[in-house]
């Protein structure tokens, strides 16, 4: 879906089969479709399969309009849902497979179409989850940067537990460094932190 080009779907009614229609995008207001009690006449498009002519379709036989950024929304929400049900498994790879998709398609959503409803609530959903998996990885470096993105992004996401949260990926990078006998890296993971937010304090 991320690499076609941009088209929505409208969904027929019994009468005509439920057909399904890909179709060129609808010229809709602010890529808005009409509130149903203002879907009269009919609705002109052109079939992606057949761009030669303009179809007018009667908006009593069309039972769904789904506009193609709401096809990436639903997708990225999709593969969040399967990288927590692959998370639950203990299935950590295969759940970041499930989560890089979804970025690209978050990711996708930000520089179309920004303004799309809950797509920032969504953003950061992503980060959280992404971060809590590289977490169960012993990934700690990286689930902290992705967690510093999300606090960056909302620092009251989840009732305000994201410093408590990093504070616990720092005791294990720094952790980490000790064992190693690293005092220099652990001393500059720690500056850096300082310097970053002590006005956050």
């Amino acid at each position: 879906l991320i690499e076609r080009e941009p088209f929505d779907v409208i969904i027929l009614d019994e009468a005509n089969r439920n057909y399904r229609a890909e179709v060129f995008l609808l010229p809709f207001p602010q890529r808005r479709p009409p509130p149903p009690d203002k879907r009269k006449g009919d609705l002109r498009v052109r079939l992606l399969f057949d761009d030669s002519m303009e179809w007018d379709v009667a908006w009593q036989h069309i039972t769904q309009v789904i506009l193609f950024e709401q096809m990436l929304f639903d997708q990225a929400t999709s593969l969040k849902a399967e990288a927590k049900k692959l998370i639950a498994a203990k299935k950590y790879l295969d759940a970041g497979e499930k989560l890089d998709e979804a970025y690209h398609y978050l990711l996708k959503m930000q520089v179309d179409y920004p303004r799309y409803p809950r797509l920032g609530s969504s953003v950061d959903e992503f980060l959280y989850l992404d971060s809590g998996n590289l977490y169960l990885q012993k990934r700690f470096a990286e689930a902290l940067n992705v967690m510093e993105q999300l606090y960056e992004r909302n620092p009251t996401y989840n009732n305000s537990l994201l410093p408590g949260r990093m504070g616990t990926l720092v005791d294990e990078i720094v952790k980490g460094y000790l064992d190693q006998k690293d005092f220099r890296s652990a001393r500059i993971v720690l500056d850096r932190l300082a310097d970053k937010y002590q006005d956050k304090r």
